[in-house]
């Protein structure tokens, strides 16, 4: 059985163009998405670009625009740390870029591979991005997070401790949002699982703001947490 990230990077080596770009297959791109994402590769230390794009939601039975304020350019790390604004489904990347690293995904990940690349991707590449619209993310309950919601956070405790270690992510002083919804998610999975106790006393090391808030709701009225865990730094989610 291939896991998700070793069958990325089989297609990532595969592939033979100056540029990739990842599509799966719940998803889709509107027509001259490319023709229109790749001018934005004009300078050469831009290693990757994504796009705004809608969500259709299944579950909702509804759509809308998924970016509606600005979305950050060049050199990108600190704000992707503060709030992720890549989407698998819109980014591409410049082939010199992926080979600059010393791996392209880490198949250890099944949820936050594309995280962890475009982070890596951003400590020495300049990222750029489209304000329209190209592609369209369905959002259902098949979503890997939804399977198994629990997994995110497992997956961020793992990222979060070589993060630490790692320059320059472990200087950022936004490094601590990231550790903030690791916070927040492992709070709602316990009290998923029963352990308001334990929950509260991470709602102690949560700073004022709108997890916190919705924190406090959870442990006043437990039925309206959702079992959806939060995104790495915040949405959009990535699977």
């Amino acid at each position: 059985h291939t896991l998700l990230y070793e069958a990325r990077n089989y297609a990532i080596e595969r592939a033979r163009g100056e540029f990739i770009a990842v599509l799966d297959t719940d998803d889709w791109w509107l027509p001259q998405k490319l023709e229109k994402q790749l001018p934005l590769f004009s300078d050469p230390s831009v290693g990757f670009t994504c796009t705004n794009f809608w969500v259709a939601s299944l579950l909702k039975n509804k759509t809308w625009l998924n970016f509606t304020r600005s979305v950050p350019t060049g050199w990108v790390l600190h704000e992707l740390l503060h709030r992720y604004s890549v989407a698998l489904l819109t980014l591409v990347m410049r082939r010199s870029a992926l080979e600059s690293l010393d791996y392209p995904c880490d198949p250890r990940y099944h949820i936050i591979g594309d995280f962890d690349l475009v982070l890596r991707l951003a400590e020495n590449w300049k990222m750029d991005y489209l304000t329209e619209p190209v592609a369209v993310n369905r959002e259902h309950w098949s979503n890997e997070m939804r399977k198994d919601p629990d997994r995110l956070a497992r997956e961020m405790t793992v990222w979060l401790k070589e993060a630490k270690e790692r320059e320059p992510m472990a200087s950022s002083p936004n490094l601590r949002y990231v550790e903030w919804n690791l916070t927040y998610s492992r709070a709602v999975h316990m009290i998923h699982s029963g352990e308001s106790s334990a929950a509260r006393h991470l709602f102690g090391e949560l700073p004022w703001g709108r997890n916190k808030l919705r924190l406090l709701a959870g442990l006043l009225f437990p039925r309206l947490v959702g079992r959806r865990a939060q995104p790495p730094g915040g949405r959009p989610h990535t699977g």
